[in-house]
């Protein structure tokens, strides 16, 4: 458990943006987890609906589905900041409708994505049907995983808005330096 968290810990510390970031939490999730398919989903900026930015493996049709935040598994997360642990999704009676490849799944794990400020959405981790239930243990780790993930992605969406806000200087307002520069060069 340790070993899988400093290798992601170390992953995340590299990443400079949201897009080179999600595959890697994906992948290590999985790996980790021994999950079969997995889903980081975000909530739009009013957090009025969600948005799964990324799924693969049996989850990867779904990548690009909005939902309104107030349904399905995701929703009671969101409104709890608790995990949320299933055995069979597809008998889930609050289970999101219209997810592509649901039929091939069995349990299923939903934790918080959040930083330290903030909710962000959820990362989901799933197994196919028949696979073992995810333990007490794997449901911690998801957590950490989650919230580790939540804060890279708030360190992630800070840096992107301090670059946007640079401005790009023009050639009137570097003239201003002409001076200092000829100085030190005569």
């Amino acid at each position: 458990e340790l070993e899988a968290l400093f290798s992601v810990s170390t992953t995340l510390r590299t990443v400079r943006s949201t897009d080179e970031m999600l595959p890697v939490v994906l992948k290590e999730m999985r790996r980790v987890l021994d999950a079969d398919a997995g889903a980081i989903v975000l909530l739009d900026t009013d957090q009025s609906h969600f948005t799964i930015m990324l799924s693969d493996g049996l989850l990867a049709a779904n990548t690009g589905l909005r939902f309104p935040s107030s349904e399905g598994l995701s929703g009671k997360v969101f409104r709890t900041h608790q995990p949320c642990v299933v055995e069979d999704i597809s008998q889930a009676p609050d289970r999101l409708p219209g997810v592509i490849g649901e039929e091939t799944l069995g349990p299923e794990a939903i934790v918080p994505l959040q930083s330290e400020t903030e909710m962000l959405g959820v990362l989901i981790a799933e197994r196919k049907k028949g696979a073992p239930r995810f333990s007490p243990e794997d449901i911690r780790l998801l957590s950490v995983l989650g919230e580790m993930t939540g804060n890279t992605l708030r360190r992630t969406r800070l840096y992107d808005q301090a670059l946007n806000r640079q401005e790009i200087p023009t050639p009137l307002a570097q003239l201003r330096h002409l001076p200092r520069y000829l100085k030190a060069v005569t």
